[in-house]
């Protein structure tokens, strides 16, 4: 497999050799997909459903994308005096610019399955054949704004025997691919989600966060090695948790606010986003063509993480958040989060230490972009409020690696201190 030189020409060279179409089409005209039963199914029962979904109080009502298979996001780790990470250059429907940089191996189970009938995903079966060593998995959340109780599995492995050659895969020094997460829409939200849930010390081989000598490093590096208390934090998502009563499912025909569509379900009068249904042809992947659901946003979200240096460590700031898609009910997500499509407030008006535009998973949602920021905010930021937590780093190591805290959007912005790690 060889060494990207120049990763964002062979991104480019990638968008190219993909040459991907996206065209809207009445649900009526798709062969895999239908209505059944109040839902938005494949022919097959795999892959997820489109279903309603309303509070407990009654008030929000919304579908929600039911995919509770475990998919699988691995990167592959070739650990050496300069540390690498094997890359896959991979094209989704919805994403910004056609093709992001990904994990080695990224596949939803029904993929992996080979439900489509195509080819298995790259690299899914040497894996399965012993070609790789599991290093460390995490089980995470996806959004619980947009999904029903979705986790995927975020692993760093390392090759036991040489892989096979993949057009579509390169290796990249570990410190390029994390100073790369600081352009806009060019790692995707999965590899985001494995490079923060990865045992940090062994992704770059190093002490965490000695990499850059500024003021912000500094900061990181002292935080990170505070330990703080992590079990009261356990105690306080759990308690929110407690507090939160579950809403139920409901037929999409029910769904109060909601009409369907020739593409599928859109809100009354217009809204935070809708479903619609869309045909896709592309070349390189496990199928050339195929249709499906996917979820449009009406706006771009803003996700800030606020970071305070007054006390003797700098704490990152993170708010309890209650959505209707954990499968825990409560996780930690940023300091403030607006989703896509939801109107858009003015931003905190506070330094910004460092932001990037990223769009969400491609495979579900349709160019859904949100910018993420983190500030540096006065020591009065967030006082009173008791559903936002301080934590140092070292608290949110320990936590990401159990898998159950944070939300994808808190991971995503933990990746913006990446490029200090």
């Amino acid at each position: 497999m060889p060494v990207s030189l120049d990763p964002l020409a062979w991104v480019a060279e990638q968008v190219e050799r993909a040459e991907l179409e996206v065209t809207s089409i009445a649900l009526a005209d798709s062969e895999q997909w239908r209505w059944h039963e109040g839902a938005i199914v494949h022919r097959s029962g795999r892959f997820f459903r489109v279903i309603g979904h309303r509070d407990a109080d009654g008030v929000a009502a919304q579908p929600l994308i039911d995919q509770r298979e475990v998919g699988t996001l691995c990167g592959i780790h070739r650990p050496a005096l300069r540390p690498e990470l094997l890359v896959q250059a991979k094209a989704e429907p919805g994403t910004v610019g056609a093709v992001q940089l990904a994990p080695s191996i990224q596949a939803t189970a029904s993929n992996a399955d080979r439900v489509h009938g195509g080819e298995a995903p790259p690299l899914q079966q040497a894996a399965r054949e012993g070609a790789i060593e599991t290093l460390s998995s995490v089980v995470a959340s996806e959004q619980g704004t947009r999904f029903f109780g979705k986790r995927n599995a975020n692993v760093l492995a390392r090759p036991t025997r040489a892989l096979p050659d993949s057009d579509a895969h390169r290796w990249l020094a570990v410190d390029e691919l994390l100073d790369l997460t600081a352009v806009d829409h060019l790692v995707n939200t999965d590899l985001r989600s494995v490079l923060v849930s990865a045992p940090w010390p062994l992704l770059v081989g190093r002490t965490p966060f000695t990499r850059r000598r500024d003021e912000l490093g500094r900061w990181l590096t002292e935080s990170a090695q505070h330990e703080g208390d992590p079990a009261a934090v356990r105690a306080a998502v759990s308690r929110a948790a407690a507090a939160v009563v579950p809403g139920r499912t409901l037929p999409l025909d029910e769904l109060p606010g909601w009409s369907r569509t020739d593409a599928g379900i859109a809100p009354q009068g217009g809204g935070a986003f809708a479903v619609r249904q869309i045909a896709v042809r592309v070349a390189g992947r496990e199928v050339p063509h195929w249709d499906q659901p996917i979820v449009d946003s009406a706006g771009d979200g803003l996700v800030e993480l606020w970071l305070r240096a007054d006390g003797p460590v700098a704490r990152l700031g993170f708010r309890l958040a209650a959505e209707p898609g954990l499968a825990h009910g409560v996780e930690l997500t940023g300091s403030r989060v607006v989703a896509p499509g939801d109107p858009l407030p003015e931003p905190t008006p506070a330094p910004v230490l460092a932001r990037v535009a990223q769009s969400d998973e491609g495979g579900r949602f349709y160019r859904d972009v949100s910018e993420y920021r983190l500030l540096l905010v006065e020591p009065t930021m967030g006082e009173g409020d008791p559903a936002v937590l301080w934590l140092s780093l070292g608290e949110v190591m320990t936590l990401l690696a159990e898998g159950r805290w944070f939300t994808n959007e808190a991971r995503s912005a933990l990746a913006l201190l990446l490029p200090w790690l």
